[in-house]
């Protein structure tokens, strides 16, 4: 392996079976003037990806380390477990079914970082590719108007792709937070831990695809299921930072249940509602809840039941 990489780039990969190869090979495109590690943890997958990874680390071995588990340890472990392996003073991450396009990728984020050291990290812009049936794809771009990202900007939307991130290892954290081991998202969590370190810088270049396919971790999950997700994440980063930055994440958690909520009463989810509206404890938010229920149904009853259960609560 390569002693002194500047930068290490992590992937995660499972069931990339018809993706990995061509991400590999993107990152093996790049065309750069300082040393690299590609640290690739394989999770057990069910079909020929592991296979796949053995070719590459055959064939470029000095660059190349895989985790290979026994068994497999999910989505996270497997994040974690590569992005504290890195020894590089950057780190980029490319999970196994994107890829990068542009072959001075790395390269331009890197100058940038090293003679700007306000910044704690950089992303870039991406074609979304929507896959069909024909596998054929369609991109979509998206444009930023401005370069300098901070914290707050962070807080309601994550802007930066995974695939397009580079950032300055071991300033944030030297192991990633236990309170977050547990969470669905990874890419999100890690923004604010380097957010509360410096600021990212924005390329408005397009220098990497992001595929979205049925078997896709994040962008086949239900609305539902990301909604949730992304409350628990709110609930551990307000666990995590101290006040007044936690409060932040209160009030944003609580806006997460409101959209659950309203959703479980469109659909007469009576179970689901049951379980999450004892969670709210936001009055402005509960107030502005009942509201909705009041107009879209005209039933006092329900307004009042809510209102009990929020009162036996506290």
């Amino acid at each position: 392996m390569t002693e002194n990489p500047l930068v290490s780039i992590c992937m995660i990969t499972y069931n990339h079976e018809l993706y990995i190869a061509q991400a590999i090979e993107s990152i093996l495109m790049q065309k750069v003037d300082f040393q690299i590690e590609v640290l690739i943890g394989e999770d057990c997958s069910t079909d020929k990806t592991r296979n796949i990874v053995a070719e590459f680390v055959t064939k470029h071995p000095n660059i190349i380390k895989p985790f290979f588990y026994e068994k497999n340890i999910g989505m996270i472990a497997n994040f974690v477990n590569v992005i504290e392996a890195a020894k590089g003073k950057y780190i980029a991450i490319l999970e196994g079914d994107d890829l990068w396009s542009d072959e001075l990728k790395l390269q331009k984020q890197v100058t940038f970082l090293e003679i700007n050291n306000r910044y704690i990290g950089s992303f870039h812009n991406m074609d979304v590719m929507l896959e069909t049936k024909n596998a054929t794809f369609k991109p979509i771009n998206y444009n930023k108007t401005k370069n300098t990202y901070t914290f707050s900007d962070f807080l309601g939307k994550n802007h930066a792709y995974t695939a397009s991130l580079m950032y300055r290892n071991k300033v944030a954290f030297d192991h990633y937070p236990q309170i977050f081991h547990s969470l669905s998202l990874g890419d999100w969590p890690l923004h604010f831990l380097n957010l509360s370190h410096g600021n990212y810088y924005f390329h408005n270049e397009i220098m990497g695809k992001y595929r979205i396919h049925a078997t896709a971790n994040w962008s086949s999950a239900s609305l539902e299921k990301v909604h949730k997700n992304i409350y628990n994440m709110y609930v551990a980063l307000e666990n995590y930072f101290p006040s007044p930055i936690s409060e932040k994440f209160y009030y944003l958690k609580h806006q997460i249940l409101y959209l659950l909520l309203k959703s479980y009463v469109l659909t007469f989810d009576v179970a689901k509602f049951k379980t999450q509206i004892i969670k709210m404890k936001n009055k402005k938010l509960l107030k502005s809840f009942m509201k909705f229920v009041f107009n879209k149904f005209n039933i006092f009853r329900i307004n009042h039941k809510i209102y009990s259960v929020f009162k036996n609560e506290n």
